[in-house]
């Protein structure tokens, strides 16, 4: 397969292919199609004007969406938000130092530049941060390819001039440097993006190696509710106790915080009375540190996060930047208080509306004038809703039709006021209306086929959406065994522990091997003091390090009715069967309506060919072990758009 791959035509672009493809840990034939884009055909327009997002990108993305190309390459800081519709990011690479770079006549550093030198630069941000250390200096916008910018030096136009560092670096220059900036860049900067059409998994799979997503984290904006502990979603609680780092706003109880893992780092982030104890910048900046530090981070908001708070700042923050974010809603205060005064906000007797306002009408926290229109139980009345609302808002104003919110068959439609009508989704739905629409972002939409997608998810990018196949059964009683006889236990599930201590205790004196940082987390919350891992996740990895350091000595394995791994061919361990696997009764979906799949164990692989017989061709595939992806090749998905996830527990 010969990939034709589109790029800006310049000498740094050419470089920056080439990079991604060196990356690869496979060689992979190409050609480049050089491209001018509507920013390199106009050099006139200063780059710290108000230039369109796609200033650099959009003829490259065009070609995608034409089938050109097959990928196009670009600097990440280049690229809009959104994507065009039907272009997603399949790798976004590591890439070169962040930093930004000082070249000047004679080399001269930046404190030594004579007063009133003139800097050369082509971002608001630079001029911001280089008058902040000198303010005598003189700005001039420049354009131009490195090379273009270096002459305007050598020409004697300017004094010296700030570019990407990595820039410099891909192009062998780094020696031209004179200072390194300590200013604060670009958060993509020196990173490359990988863009495809959506419907291309199998390019997302090529460049999954080099794609940094991979070790990031995710982002959950959680609703805690009015205060009262028993309010908070079962979801909610789940997401506390497998989150690492849990960012909390003020009147938030704390007994919520008890249901977050003992190992967490819990963050005080409140306001009270318009004063912070950290400003909303920082609070982004954090979210985005601890992601990138491939932590699950859980942004605990008072209600639900989506009324009245920061939340599509944050939202905005992190999708900007390439890492997911989800949210649980949480109970509303004003839905809370509505049952203690014991009545119901909506009443036919007094009229159809319910109006939410902020109480922030002194300061600048919210305009004054309604940011969106909601109608419940709309489907039949949509040409009545908009008969209304069009003596408020004009025909463009963006309008959101969603068909069972929050259910694996969800499915919404984005369009203007005046095709409202026409939309052919039925009840359910609450229809949206207002430019609160403009920040709607679709991220890929991944079904979760295991049993707790907090329990063993990898980082894969987009929404999960929970449609569990299997569930576990406690099997009871269990029989009675002479411990004596085993020097070691080892446990592939955090279950496997719960039913195991329930019923035979801990036992102190045993050596422990475990599979995952989560069994490990459960097996030291009940009583174990020293548990070792393998370096990988999986049976493979335990059974070689087994080999290893016990072989021949007896060792027992409580584990499911269905495990069927590499542990068991070895003839000192004896399995004991604590649970049972079984099948869930599911829905059929529209499989349409998702982007791929999540394969936690082999059980959910059978489960789901048994109801749908095939996987759709434009799924993207991931498996949480080497058992799970022989299963996918059994059923002669060998050459299917697979990934197999590393480090990665099995739900078994």
């Amino acid at each position: 397969m010969k990939l034709k791959v589109v790029a800006r035509n310049s000498n740094l672009s050419l470089k920056q292919v080439e990079e991604v493809f060196n990356e690869l840990n496979k060689k992979l034939e190409y050609e480049i199609i050089p491209l001018l884009s509507y920013g390199d055909k106009h050099k006139e327009i200063s780059l710290m004007d108000n230039i369109p997002e796609d200033f650099f990108t959009k003829e490259l993305d065009e070609a995608l969406l034409n089938d050109e190309a097959d990928i196009a390459i670009h600097s990440a800081k280049d690229l809009p938000f959104p994507l065009p519709n039907g272009l997603d990011l399949i790798a976004l690479t590591k890439g070169k130092t962040q930093l930004d770079a000082l070249l000047s006549r004679n080399n001269l550093s930046l404190m030594q530049l004579p007063p009133n030198a003139r800097i050369g630069l082509s971002s608001e941000l630079r001029k911001k941060n280089l008058l902040s250390k000198r303010k005598d200096l003189e700005i001039v916008s420049i354009r131009g390819t490195i090379e273009e910018r270096l002459k305007i030096i050598e020409d004697g136009y300017v004094d010296a001039i700030i570019v990407a560092a990595c820039a410099l670096e891909r192009l062998g220059l780094s020696d031209r440097i004179t200072d390194i900036l300590p200013f604060e860049t670009h958060p993509l900067q020196g990173k490359l993006a990988v863009v495809a059409k959506s419907n291309r998994p199998e390019l997302r799979k090529l460049f999954f190696d080099i794609d940094e997503r991979k070790f990031y984290g995710k982002v959950y904006l959680v609703g805690a509710g009015p205060g009262e502990v028993h309010l908070l979603t079962i979801k909610a609680k789940e997401c506390l106790h497998y989150a690492d780092v849990i960012l909390y706003d003020d009147l938030i109880n704390p007994e919520i915080l008890e249901f977050a893992s003992k190992n967490s780092t819990k963050i005080y982030v409140g306001k009270r009375n318009g004063k912070h104890s950290i400003e909303q910048e920082e609070i982004n900046k954090m979210l985005y540190k601890f992601a990138l530090e491939g932590k699950n981070v859980a942004r605990l908001k008072g209600g639900d996060p989506l009324v009245f708070g920061r939340a599509q700042e944050e939202i905005n923050y992190l999708l900007e930047r390439f890492v997911s974010v989800e949210i649980i809603n949480g109970i509303s205060a004003a839905f809370s208080s509505a049952a203690t005064l014991g009545i119901s906000l909506t009443n036919r007797e007094y009229g159809s509306r319910i109006i939410f306002e902020s109480g922030h009408i002194k300061g600048k926290e919210h305009k004054d004038s309604i940011s969106s229109y909601i109608f419940y139980m709309g489907a039949s009345s949509k040409k009545e809703i908009y008969e209304k609302l069009k003596k408020e808002l004009s025909d463009n104003t963006l309008c959101a039709i969603v068909q069972n919110a929050s259910l694996p068959e969800e499915r919404y439609v984005i369009t203007n006021l005046k095709n409202l009508p026409v939309v052919d989704l039925q009840s359910p739905v609450i229809i949206i209306a207002g430019d609160v629409l403009k920040h709607s972002i679709k991220q890929n939409r991944i079904l979760y086929t295991g049993i707790n997608p907090f329990e063993t998810l990898s980082k894969i990018p987009g929404v999960i959406v929970y449609y569990p196949l299997i569930k576990r059964e406690k099997i009871t009683p269990l029989p009675e065994i002479d411990f004596k006889n085993y020097e070691v236990i080892i446990f592939t599930s955090q279950f496997a522990v719960d039913v195991f201590t329930d019923y035979y205790g801990v036992h102190m004196d045993k050596k422990v091997y475990a599979i995952g940082e989560r069994t490990k987390e459960k097996l030291i919350e009940r009583g174990y003091k020293s548990i070792i891992l393998p370096l990988k996740y999986d049976s493979y990895a335990l059974y070689d390090l087994l080999m290893a350091n016990e072989y021949g000595k007896p060792i027992l394995y409580p584990c499911s009715n269905k495990t069927s791994n590499s542990l068991l061919s070895m003839e000192n361990i004896t399995p004991l069967v604590v649970y049972r696997t079984v099948e869930t009764k599911q829905k059929l979906l529209d499989l349409t309506l998702f982007d791929g799949i999540y394969f936690a164990s082999v059980s959910t692989v059978n489960a789901f060919m048994k109801m749908y017989k095939e996987i759709p061709s434009h799924f993207i595939i991931y498996v949480g072990g080497i058992k799970t992806y022989e299963t996918l090749v059994s059923f002669g998905l060998e050459n299917r758009t697979i990934i197999l996830e590393k480090n990665i527990q099995s739900e078994g």
